[in-house]
């Protein structure tokens, strides 16, 4: 079926997909501790279709193959790029769900063959591996290898810097995680997803390189709105100029900043997840019919800017004993992930952020104080309390239908 002379307009093939989302899942990723022995398999059995080109692009430091995915054979060149920080692997596990959507055999194969006719696609779906085998940002060296564009100290950055420099893509998607603690402005909700289009300079200009990402993110915009209103943000467009994505800009590549937020009980980022499939396959698809070009900048800066406004866990009304007085406060607190090589799996720290009014704050969760004594750093219980914070690096809070320990 043609509407518009596409096979259907895209915000009908958008909705269907997803409804349709958890067919195409990678099923192998059972949680957001992704190996770069995982990615290996999967891309064996992915070439073994005939479908996708996958070739070895260069190793990290500590000797991890870099893959680098083609499909299609169009005339408009796209790069995706995933986890350069080893800790952010959401749109990894949406970069496989998306090659899974490229093999499937349904009734979307005019689609696709619209995307691989219209589009040349390279995808390199874990950038830094030795980062992401101890779920650290930094690599192997603890370099942010997004930092490291204009010195490429690292073997990770020089691959990416050089594959960008040959194959010269049109378009670019650098595809980042980020906290919890940011809400779009100064609402109530969190961030699920936010976008950027980074500037190439100081200046902030818009040039015609840049206006093309804007107009990308605008359509990717107006499409999940009708899934999470209120949750999508804009990151502040402050240039850093040792970033790929503003180099990138620079030189040519119209840059789109992807970073996949917060959604209640998903610690997983399994339905970030979904938002990710959502937003990479509506900007392919704009960008394969040049629809991207309807669409106006004014959507894209009239998102509300990305604010980091909440905490993890927010006690109420806490009682204050200092020499004999007393005073009322809240205290904010903010869960911080560290990987356990041991257990191969991650650890929570819960640290005191901020003592004092918190009446105008976000928490995800909200705990009311009365009862509790903060005395030298650490809250006193009396017998009815029901939660104890000992430390500032441990928190201990009990519910009604047991005790969850978080160390």
């Amino acid at each position: 079926m043609y509407i518009n002379g596409h096979i259907l307009d895209t915000v009908t093939i958008i909705n269907q997909l997803y409804h349709r989302y958890e067919i195409y899942s990678e099923t192998k990723f059972s949680n957001k501790f992704i190996k770069h022995s995982q990615i290996k398999e999967l891309l064996i059995n992915l070439q073994s279709t005939g479908i996708f080109e996958v070739s070895e692009i260069g190793k990290s430091i500590q000797e991890r193959e870099i893959y680098c995915i083609k499909i299609g054979k169009g005339e408009t060149k796209v790069l995706l790029w995933s986890q350069m920080h080893g800790d952010e692997p959401t749109a990894t596990m949406s970069l496989f769900d998306l090659l899974n959507f490229f093999i499937a055999k349904d009734n979307y194969d005019l689609f696709r063959k619209e995307l691989f006719d219209n589009l040349t696609l390279y995808i390199v779906p874990m950038l830094n591996p030795d980062g992401a085998e101890v779920f650290t940002r930094e690599n192997a060296i603890n370099i942010d290898l997004n930092r490291d564009y204009i010195r490429a100290v690292s073997p990770e950055s020089k691959i990416l810097k050089q594959l960008q420099k040959e194959i010269k893509p049109q378009f670019g998607f650098n595809l980042h995680d980020q906290d919890s603690y940011y809400s779009p402005g100064n609402s109530y909700k969190s961030t699920a997803i936010s976008f950027l289009a980074p500037p190439q300079d100081y200046t902030n200009e818009i040039t015609p390189v840049r206006e093309n990402a804007i107009r990308v993110i605008s359509g990717i915009i107006n499409i999940l709105y009708d899934f999470i209103p209120g949750h999508i943000a804009r990151y502040k467009d402050d240039h850093e100029p040792r970033s790929f994505g503003d180099n990138f800009i620079l030189n040519g590549t119209s840059s789109i900043l992807i970073e996949s937020g917060y959604w209640e009980s998903d610690d997983n980022k399994f339905f970030i997840r979904k938002l990710n499939f959502i937003a990479l396959i509506s900007a392919l698809r704009i960008i394969a019919t040049g629809e991207y070009k309807l669409y106006e900048d004014k959507t894209y800066f009239d998102t509300p800017v990305n604010v980091e406004s909440f905490f993890d866990l927010l006690i109420k009304d806490v009682t204050v004993i200092k020499d004999t007085k007393s005073y009322q406060v809240d205290i904010g607190i903010i869960r911080k992930r560290e990987f356990d090589l041991y257990s191969d799996n991650y650890i929570i720290k819960s640290f005191i952020e901020e003592v004092g009014d918190l009446s105008f704050s976000n928490a995800h969760e909200v705990f009311s104080g009365n009862g509790l004594v903060l005395i030298d750093g650490n809250l006193a219980i009396n017998s009815d309390a029901k939660l104890k914070l000992k430390d500032q690096d441990e928190i201990i809070y009990c519910f009604d239908n047991g005790t969850l320990i978080i160390r």
